[in-house]
């Protein structure tokens, strides 16, 4: 007799996965995929316990699977100064939050805000420490951009970090200078250093920033993500944090833990302690470790070999000697490497510290990730291949941000970045994400934006780099699975994969890409077989 199901869907099309296409109805059992098919091949299976969920013509998919955002930040920033640019398109209104925040917090006290664009800004630039001084004159204030790569502090927040106008720039970042005078302006390194006088959150704000982070994105479908820079904000408390969410059952969706790896990071305790790339299960794993070598485009500290218009070429923040080091150390001990590499040069460093490494200590199918890799050139791709790597990139930067590279790299450069049609043809897993809180984790801008290649304001960009939908979706789904070597446990609904399954509103394999993006939503999310998610009607 054959086991009953648990549950059964049918009533509308069910994407298994690229290469198993769709079936009529799926049956699971016990948090795993049992059977699909017909749903008269189905009838023996369901039993006076068997739940049914008729889809009603809805659209049934893995459950997206983000492979590099950062769900700590994302909690956080709901109660930081949200300064994107639908919050705050002008200056004034960057100033007028950040000063009603300071109204009704205590002197002294720090105040972060989060998200402006400088190019979406008014005045095009970045604000002053002196406006920052004149909104918030009792209290150190920094305002970060939306890359997270660089940030602008106030007079306060500068003396809490020691900085003065004659501090040397930190190695692999910079700390703006003008007329003689500190302007604020902090990028990576120098911007990271903030951490290491803000005051400590406590666990309960941890995984309750991790919880909050968690439900929302399970309303989009997202069942599974990679934190892709834990330690980077707390130290091992967000290790612990991820670990007490697990344990206390607030965890509601599936978790790979990206160590941050760079000085001051996590990696040497973690290494000392054995918590080494995939340990633990699908709900929470130890995944890669991230090495930042360079910054955003956006920003223009991404390391560039043509420099940009303004003639700048970008931050490395690695030497070519020490990156070498690092990497041998960690690819030896055990460790996957998720290399933050946007520009060329930097690229060109992670694949020379890859082919280093694997050249002294071979290690069959390590599969070393490039994160972004925005600007890789089509030999640098064919060197991933060749090296067995693969790339976790952000397809909807292109709908966020490329009038932007346009503006900085030139129009040619920006219609070449991100170039996943030319990953996939190469043997790439190119994986999508959102690098949530820098986009909005809702993946379907990002399905929209690797379906049309389109900005915001309706620019095609590089029309070839265009994927069809089977390929977008596998993209989220499948090839995200593969970065975490999980692809045996989900990324499909073939029978014995894990059933987290994502129900949109309308079919994204038929459906215009503007009715994805506008007339799309998730209406349902099931985790191993359990209803995580319901829209109300």
């Amino acid at each position: 007799m054959w086991p009953k199901a648990d549950l059964i869907l049918h009533g509308g099309p069910i994407w298994m996965g690229r290469s198993a296409g769709l079936a009529e109805a799926l049956a699971v059992r016990r948090g795993r995929v049992l059977a699909v098919g017909t749903l008269d091949a189905l009838d023996g299976l369901v039993g006076q316990r068997t739940r049914r969920i008729d889809l009603a013509g809805r659209f049934a998919m893995p459950g997206f699977n983000d492979a590099h955002m950062h769900p700590l930040a994302v909690g956080l920033a709901l109660k930081q100064v949200d300064v994107r640019p639908g919050a705050a398109p002008t200056l004034t209104d960057l100033l007028d939050r950040v000063a009603e925040r300071a109204r009704t917090t205590p002197p002294g006290t720090w105040i972060i805000a989060n998200g402006y664009d400088q190019f979406r800004l008014d005045v095009r630039r970045h604000p002053l420490c002196g406006e920052l001084d004149a909104a918030a004159p009792a209290n150190p204030v920094f305002v970060w951009r939306t890359c997270g790569h660089v940030g602008v502090a106030n007079s306060l927040a500068l003396a809490a970090l020691g900085l003065t106008v004659d501090t040397p720039d930190p190695p692999g970042g910079a700390i703006g200078r003008a007329a003689g005078e500190l302007t604020g302006l902090l990028s990576e390194r120098a911007a990271f250093q903030l951490n290491t006088v803000l005051p400590p959150h406590d666990r309960a704000a941890i995984v309750e920033a991790i919880a909050t982070a968690g439900r929302l994105f399970l309303s989009q479908g997202i069942t599974s993500v990679m934190d892709a820079a834990v330690g980077s904000t707390a130290g091992l408390a967000e290790l612990r944090a991820w670990s007490e969410a697990r344990r206390s059952r607030r965890l509601p969706l599936r978790a790979t833990l990206c160590l941050f790896g760079d000085p001051g990071g996590v990696v040497e305790s973690t290494a000392k302690h054995g918590l080494v790339t995939g340990l633990g299960d699908e709900w929470l794993k130890i995944g890669p470790v991230k090495l930042f070598l360079d910054g955003s485009a956006g920003a223009g500290t991404a390391a560039v070999g043509e420099p940009y218009r303004d003639g700048g070429g970008g931050i490395l923040c690695y030497d070519d000697r020490a990156l070498a080091e690092r990497v041998d150390w960690l690819h030896a001990t055990g460790y996957q490497l998720a290399f933050h590499a946007i520009g060329d040069r930097a690229i060109a460093q992670a694949l020379a510290a890859t082919a280093g490494a694997q050249r002294r200590s071979p290690v069959r199918d390590r599969r070393h990730r490039i994160e972004h890799g925005g600007l890789a050139d089509p030999t640098q791709t064919a060197r991933m291949a060749a090296l067995g790597m693969t790339v976790a990139s952000q397809p909807v930067f292109m709908r966020d941000f490329a009038e932007l590279y346009a503006e900085m790299l030139g129009a040619a450069r920006a219609a070449a970045a991100y170039p996943m049609r030319g990953w996939l043809e190469a043997g790439l897993r190119p994986a999508a994400s959102s690098d949530a809180n820098v986009c909005d984790s809702d993946p379907l801008p990002g399905l929209h934006a690797m379906l049309t290649r389109a900005s915001a304001a309706g620019t095609v960009f590089g029309e070839r780099q265009r994927l069809r939908p089977q390929e977008a979706l596998q993209a989220y789904t499948e090839f995200a699975a593969y970065g975490q070597f999980s692809e045996r446990e989900k990324g499909t609904l073939e029978p014995g994969m894990l059933a987290d399954i994502a129900v949109l509103s309308r079919d994204p394999l038929t459906a215009a890409p503007e009715a994805i993006l506008h007339d799309t939503r998730c209406e349902l999310t099931i985790v191993e077989g359990e209803i995580a998610f319901v829209r109300d009607a």
